[in-house]
């Protein structure tokens, strides 16, 4: 078993990939070269410090992929604006957002009902994935389970497989931002994230890959006075309403929710860079 404990993984993602690249086991999935670590558990005490730096990461995508997420839904064409290889790879099947969408609700009422309980999970995965994997892209993840110790709102994430490139930089961000709104609709703070893959992997073409660091920590997209994770999916509907009726970051300032801000001024320029040729 694998083992990373960071209180800062936009510092020391390097450090994490480099362990994997030099101490990996070798394997090659479907014909792909890998280096793997199995399993492989990251946990973060600073959840907010999640975001990594490295070449071909889109902040763009990475929000788009939260709108959706938090708001339910699927849309192709937005998250294709900001990745059209992301845009190709995902799908409504395998989407997250509508597959937790009904079952967040009940996982805060669980922990309402009793703030020491186990069975706060929300499911990813279904017992038909692997029949349609082929076709549908299965999801990598299995499911995310909150958990309410010493006083704050804990999040283990379990994920079968789990590219720590072009994987890691997308799958914790939106994982900390589910992590931070239920957190608010509790009323407590936020624990530490746990990330448990039964396969961790570095594939070859990324094995020189030069990273970087930041200190940049992810804002949570709750309400700004009322932080129910009902406040906070409506918010994020009148967000995605903005961006789909005014694509490219566009929407006027009077319709972009306040929390939501960043976001469209990060859509404004990954699609000014985009019209550019940039």
């Amino acid at each position: 078993m694998w083992v990373f404990r960071t209180d800062h993984l936009g510092r020391e993602y390097g450090r994490l990939l480099a362990e994997v690249i030099n101490a990996g086991d070798d394997s090659s999935p479907r014909g792909m070269a890998i280096k793997e670590a199995r399993p492989l558990v990251l946990e973060l005490t600073n959840p907010r410090a999640c975001v990594v730096k490295r070449p071909g990461h889109s902040r763009a995508f990475m929000w788009a992929e939260q709108l959706l997420l938090i708001s339910g839904e699927h849309d192709k064409e937005l998250l294709a604006r900001y990745s059209k290889r992301g845009g190709d790879m995902l799908n409504h099947y395998g989407a997250y957002g509508p597959r937790i969408r009904d079952q967040l609700p009940e996982v805060v009422k669980e922990l309402c009902a009793d703030k020491d309980s186990r069975r706060a999970i929300a499911y990813i995965s279904r017992p038909e994935d692997l029949k349609y994997a082929k076709e549908l892209n299965m999801p990598c993840t299995l499911g995310y389970h909150f958990m309410v110790r010493n006083g704050r709102l804990e999040l283990i994430c379990y994920m079968r497989s789990w590219d720590l490139v072009w994987g890691l930089s997308y799958d914790i961000p939106n994982a900390v931002q589910l992590q931070m709104l239920v957190a608010a609709d509790l009323g407590l703070g936020v624990g530490p994230y746990s990330h448990v893959a039964g396969s961790g992997h570095v594939y070859e073409r990324h094995y020189d890959l030069e990273v970087g660091e930041t200190d940049y920590e992810l804002p949570s997209m709750s309400g700004l006075v009322d932080l129910t994770l009902e406040s906070s999916v409506r918010t994020a509907r009148t967000a995605l309403w903005a961006e789909q009726l005014w694509p490219g970051g566009n929407a006027p300032n009077a319709v972009i929710p306040d929390q939501w801000r960043e976001p469209f001024e990060v859509f404004k320029r990954a699609a000014d860079r985009r019209a550019e040729g940039v």
